[in-house]
């Protein structure tokens, strides 16, 4: 997989397939391989670029703070590098919040926006929530912090699979690029900074919503908020779903998302 020099960093990324491009920014602390699956399924039918945000993966790892709104620049920058001029833009979590950076301040790169168990703003659970996983990740063996916080990141259904949890979490902790503690220091910190309720009605660029019914993370009004406030926006919520909905049920999400995408481009053609 490749990586580019951006801002003085080795941003790592992975491209496959041709067609319209689609960017794939992943969570807090969460590596490209988090869309694997779905750019398996996508790659077919579009031009899938993912990133490892720095911080995390194979790029490059800074001890010094950045913000959102410095990884937002990350991606604008790569996309130029890759010469692609527009592209739909999907964000889950903290990759949700890169998202609405990117559209916001640059809406002629986003062909759209797919923001995915997302927030406009960290309120005071959400940020006692996130605030503890650098604490757990400094003071917790890989084993152990990923147990704690499948509790936080999966549905009640989902974790009822046990066999499935254990085989996740012996994937997790067997991968050669564990994200440091002080990644999730950096990046929870540019979270709890961030806030877009002042400039969230000025997207204009089309916007699919992604939540999970039984996400405690990004609760259900923080959806609802983004779908108020984003004036070209569409909903869905999916039953028995956590903050990793993109995956619990990938079929609908994929599906959603494929139609979505179409229905944006055959406008374009109008």
């Amino acid at each position: 997989m490749p990586s580019s020099k951006i801002n003085g960093i080795n941003l790592h990324f992975h491209q496959s397939g041709k067609g319209i491009p689609l960017v794939f920014l992943s969570g807090v602390g969460s590596r490209l391989d988090t869309w694997e699956v779905i750019v398996e399924k996508l790659n077919k039918t579009f031009r899938c670029i993912s990133i490892d945000n720095r911080g995390v993966g194979k790029s490059d790892k800074p001890s010094e703070p950045y913000s959102i709104n410095d990884m937002a620049q990350d991606t604008i920058k790569l996309l130029k590098k890759l010469n692609i001029k527009s592209a739909h833009i999907i964000g889950q979590s903290m990759g949700g919040l890169i998202a609405q950076v990117i559209a916001y301040k640059h809406p002629e790169i986003c062909r759209s926006l797919t923001l995915c168990s997302t927030i406009a703003f960290v309120d005071s659970r959400t940020s006692l929530i996130w605030s503890s996983l650098p604490i757990l990740a400094k003071r917790l063996n890989p084993k152990d912090f990923f147990y704690v916080t499948a509790a936080l990141m999966y549905s009640k259904n989902t974790l009822s699979n046990t066999d499935w949890l254990y085989k996740t979490i012996k994937k997790s902790i067997n991968h050669p690029d564990l994200t440091p503690f002080f990644t999730y220091e950096i990046q929870v910190n540019s979270m709890l900074q961030f806030d877009s309720r002042t400039w969230l009605n000025k997207i204009s660029t089309p916007c699919l919503i992604v939540s999970g019914q039984d996400d405690i993370i990004t609760p259900q009004y923080q959806s609802d908020l983004l779908e108020n406030n984003l004036r070209n926006s569409f909903h869905i919520n999916l039953a028995n779903a956590g903050h990793r909905a993109i995956t619990e049920d990938m079929f609908t999400f994929i599906n959603e998302l494929s139609k979505f995408i179409n229905k944006i481009e055959k406008e374009k053609e109008e």
